[in-house]
């Protein structure tokens, strides 16, 4: 059935013909219904379930209420505006297609893009904004010592109208021994038409690998370990060259060889060979 208003707006609570709508405002506020095929000047899908979009061309206004949803995008008229008037957040569906004329946001609890549109003629903001959620990304790491990599996010709800992009970037809680830190964000922005919402996660500092290569010594025997040896220690293909740490012999030594003289006994002429090994 339909009904008029006086405010030049026709409503169909039920199925409907072909028409063609010069002026005024066509409505379907029921639920699950049929668009009937034709050419609208203002056509709004209210009330709640799929409307049934098909063959159908809008000059004027689409208007997206309550929670209907379309099942296809129109034809757009030159100068056609998509219009999201809802009382709760609203997800674009069908009804947005890659490019359009206009777009309006007439909901002060904000919509969700399903893809990112672009916008030949205009973009009015009369209520609410774009809501777009970012995630920084799990995984996130780098070796003790080396520098920082980009910490990178992903777009886990919402999408960017065509052209528009982030600014600023995440950083990281203070820190650079090994352990675990929080990622934040940052300065990471989007215009004034987002709601920007952030979902952190951690970035890892990892031990640094330390190949230590053990130097071979030859002295007198004096009933010592001591060597002047100095074994080489690398890190990643780079050697140490200042110490800023004592290497304990006595706790990484691994092969120790003495060998005597045949033809003497005597504590001087004892010879003695120590090839110590360091293990990581």
């Amino acid at each position: 059935g339909a009904t008029t208003t006086n405010n030049g707006t026709v409503k169909f609570s039920g199925a409907s013909n072909g028409i063609v709508i010069a002026t005024g405002t066509v409505e379907y506020y029921g639920t699950s219904q049929t668009v009937a095929t034709g050419i609208y000047n203002n056509l709004t899908l209210s009330g709640s379930g799929a409307k049934t979009t098909t063959s159908v061309t809008v000059n004027g206004i689409l208007s997206m209420e309550g929670t209907a949803t379309a099942s296809a995008a129109p034809t757009y008229g030159g100068s056609a505006t998509l219009q999201y008037k809802g009382t709760s957040t609203q997800t674009t569906g069908p009804e947005l297609p890659a490019t359009i004329p206009n777009l309006t946001v007439n909901n002060a609890n904000g919509v969700i893009l399903s893809i990112s549109p672009v916008i030949s003629g205009t973009l009015t903001l009369t209520s609410g904004k774009f809501l777009v959620t970012v995630t920084a990304n799990s995984g996130q790491t780098k070796v003790y010592g080396a520098a920082d990599p980009t910490l990178t996010y992903t777009i886990t709800s919402g999408n960017l109208v065509s052209g528009n992009t982030f600014t600023g970037a995440l950083n990281r809680a203070v820190g650079e021994n090994v352990g675990t830190y929080a990622i934040g964000q940052g300065n990471l922005a989007l215009s004034i038409n987002y709601t920007l919402t952030y979902v952190g996660a951690n970035m890892s500092i990892t031990a640094r690998a330390i190949t230590v290569s053990a130097a071979t010594d030859t002295k007198v025997y004096n009933g010592t370990t001591s060597s002047t040896g100095i074994p080489t220690v690398e890190y990643c293909g780079e050697t140490v060259c200042d110490y800023d740490y004592l290497l304990e012999v006595d706790k990484v030594i691994t092969l120790f060889e003495i060998k005597m003289s045949k033809k003497k006994h005597s504590h001087d002429d004892r010879q003695f060979k120590a090839a110590r090994g360091f293990g990581c």
